[in-house]
């Protein structure tokens, strides 16, 4: 539960960190390969998810994880 928690954070945080950044939005987060896991068994779990922007030419510059509980 806390990493979906997690990963709407990272969402929310992608998508309101720049203006320009706006309209992009997240889509496909995943923890260690898996939408939803259940369990996590490494320290250093891999957050992933892909960036969906309808215009051209657009990429993420940056990112920021804040975990909390």
């Amino acid at each position: 539960m806390r990493l979906i928690t997690l990963l709407t954070a990272i969402a929310q945080f992608v998508c309101l960190a720049e203006p320009a950044l706006a309209g992009m939005t997240i889509g496909e987060m995943r923890c260690e390969y898996a939408i939803n896991p259940i369990g996590i068994d490494t320290l250093h779990p891999r957050l992933t998810w892909t960036l969906l922007d309808g215009s051209r030419n657009q990429h993420q510059s940056a990112y920021q994880v804040e975990v909390a509980s």
